[in-house]
């Protein structure tokens, strides 16, 4: 490749040609930030090739994408790891057919189920308690859900929004024996495969289809992905056809060349990058094995829990049975607040018991270190206590999983009411109920709606924390089905 795509914008950005072509701004927008990338936003002009029918620059990126990771195809995506998890799903599945996926997949796999009218059959990872991170799907697991269904393709998601890893390349072996197609949402783990630390990607692991967010763990700009074709199971043109419908027509070349970037720096330079990165995360963990009521989980955590790898890149930071100084409970949004209005540091996410931190090749060894400050500074001076929020462990890791009435699809097309939020129980809801982050739902369309799962919706309310997918913003009324 003579110019990497990036090169190739800013040299066009520096010549006299003037572009008579979207997009309107001409590339001269004024002020900072917006002049620099206004420079670089093109439309699809002559020699910067068509994302949706690549033959020259675009091509070769996403060749460049697929050695790098070593797919057999590589997708440039715009639209998110979204956009990449419906094309997948859809290019794999029949209208009807069956799924099996895991029950804490992302919204963007039920809208893809919605789409194809799938009937989805759930895998339920482990799960020690209620409020507490959720393990890994197991090959056994896998092996006995495709021996009970009809499904001939299986989602899963590894790393999880917290990092924990299933073992893919066992499930991919289980999966295969039964002629079926494995789709990973990878979303979170663009990252791996780069360094030993990490472990391996779901690419070199067996996975057919797999969809990673370049802007989660890389250098990369909001809304840039990848998607892989990693076996010869995946007919492409069938994959391009979704692909055309999910993105844009006028693929961003801001973002485009943001991907090319990212993935020309990792390449050429990738031990200058994961050597240092590893290191700060490996002090990180040391030292605060040392703290006393906070608990950073890490690997071993996950081993001893769920008997499954973890990500070290997603710092998870579990507050729970603790107060501050004048008795009141201190848990996960307790922590995010602190962090956030005495020690400037933003957070991921912040659930019931603990807070995620993610971070990446790009962060700073002050970070760490103010993370790290904080953390002790905090852990000095809250208290111990038995119980904050009155829940009991939680040993039937199905409780908060209502159980499957209708179809998505016939309960979002069905004839509904609105109802209070007291008289949802007991009722098929018409809509998605969900935490935001991460994105993935507590209740589905056409799931009966339990005592269970609105009082763990009820109780993220009043954590603070973000719930979200109903009309009624406020939560006050949801959309269900007449039909009980």
């Amino acid at each position: 490749m003579e110019d990497t795509l990036f090169q190739k914008l800013n040299k066009l950005a520096d010549s006299d040609v003037y572009p008579f072509h979207m997009p309107g701004h001409k590339r001269r927008m004024s002020g900072n930030v917006w002049e620099a990338v206004s420079h670089i936003d093109i439309t699809e002009i002559d020699g910067f090739d068509n994302l949706h029918h690549a033959q020259g620059i675009l091509k070769e990126e996403q060749e460049f994408a697929a050695r790098l990771y070593g797919s057999r195809q590589c997708f440039f995506l715009v639209n998110g790891s979204s956009c990449g998890v419906m094309a997948a799903i859809c290019a794999v599945t029949g209208e009807g057919e069956e799924i099996l996926m895991t029950r804490a997949s992302h919204l963007s796999a039920y809208h893809a189920i919605y789409l194809q009218r799938l009937l989805p059959v759930y895998l339920y990872p482990q799960q020690k308690e209620l409020f507490y991170p959720q393990g890994a799907v197991t090959p056994k697991q896998v092996e006995e859900g495709l021996k009970s269904s009809h499904a001939k393709v299986v989602f899963l998601t590894s790393p999880t929004y917290e990092g924990i890893l299933s073992d893919v390349e066992a499930i991919a072996k289980v999966v295969h024996e039964r002629d079926a197609i494995l789709i990973v949402d990878e979303a979170h783990g663009a990252h791996l495969g780069f360094h030993p630390y990490f472990g391996k990607s779901a690419i070199s692991s067996g996975a057919d289809l797999v969809i990673q967010s370049l802007h989660k763990t890389m250098p990369a700009m909001t809304q840039t992905a990848l998607l892989h074709i990693c076996s010869d199971r995946i007919e492409p043109k069938r994959l391009q056809r979704y692909l055309r419908m999910f993105q844009t027509s006028s693929p961003s070349y801001v973002m485009m060349a943001s991907i090319s970037h990212c993935l020309h720096m990792v390449g050429e330079k990738e031990a200058c990058y994961f050597e240092p990165y590893v290191d700060k995360l490996t002090r990180f963990y040391q030292k605060t094995k040392a703290l006393q009521k906070l608990k950073v989980l890490d690997g071993a955590w996950a081993m001893e829990e769920y008997g499954a790898g973890k990500d070290p890149s997603k710092i998870v930071i579990y507050a729970h049975g603790l107060t501050d100084r004048q008795g009141r409970p201190f848990a996960g949004q307790e922590l995010m607040e602190v962090l956030r209005m005495q020690y400037h540091l933003e957070l991921e996410m912040a659930s019931h018991r603990y807070v995620l931190a993610m971070t990446g090749i790009m962060d700073l060894q002050e970070g760490f270190d103010r993370l790290e400050e904080a953390l002790f500074a905090i852990d000095q001076v809250l208290l111990p206590e038995k119980e904050t929020d009155g829940q009991k462990p939680c040993t039937d890791d199905k409780m908060i999983c209502p159980p499957q009435v209708f179809s998505m699809y016939a309960a979002m097309n069905g004839d509904t009411e609105t109802v209070t939020a007291e008289d949802a129980v007991g009722r098929v809801s018409a809509e998605f109920v969900y935490l935001y982050p991460p994105g993935t739902p507590v209740i589905v369309p056409g799931e009966r709606i339990t005592h269970a799962a609105w009082e763990y919706i009820e109780s993220s309310r009043r954590k603070g924390l973000c719930v979200q997918g109903t009309m009624d913003e406020t939560g006050q009324t949801i959309c269900v089905c007449r039909k009980v």
